[in-house]
């Protein structure tokens, strides 16, 4: 749906009150939409990927000290259970028979 001149008009200087009151965190992810609109699709999930740490990281910043060390345990528990699942599917590809003559 088009929008009128006048409409299109109150969304720019809107966006620009919102813009002068942001953080510089905030007003980089703002601006990056702006540019997401005219990128192709492998370029907006790239940086749809980086606005997203970028977000994460200014609430994490004034998030209180159980609320980061929640975030970090997941974080940690994701990265150390990838190896553990590669590993066990990895056993699952290999003769029974090979396996148990392996630890024997």
């Amino acid at each position: 749906m088009a929008r009128s001149g006048a409409g299109r008009l109150a969304a720019v200087v809107l966006r620009a009150v919102v813009l002068r009151r942001a953080g510089a965190a905030l007003r980089a992810v703002v601006l990056r939409a702006v540019v997401l609109r005219r990128a192709g699709a492998a370029l907006r999930a790239e940086v749809l990927r980086r606005a997203g740490a970028a977000l994460r990281a200014v609430v994490l910043r004034r998030a209180g000290a159980a609320l980061r060390a929640e975030v970090l345990r997941r974080a940690v528990t994701r990265t150390a259970v990838a190896p553990l699942v590669t590993a066990a599917s990895s056993l699952r590809s290999i003769s029974p028979s090979r396996r148990s003559s392996d630890f024997s």
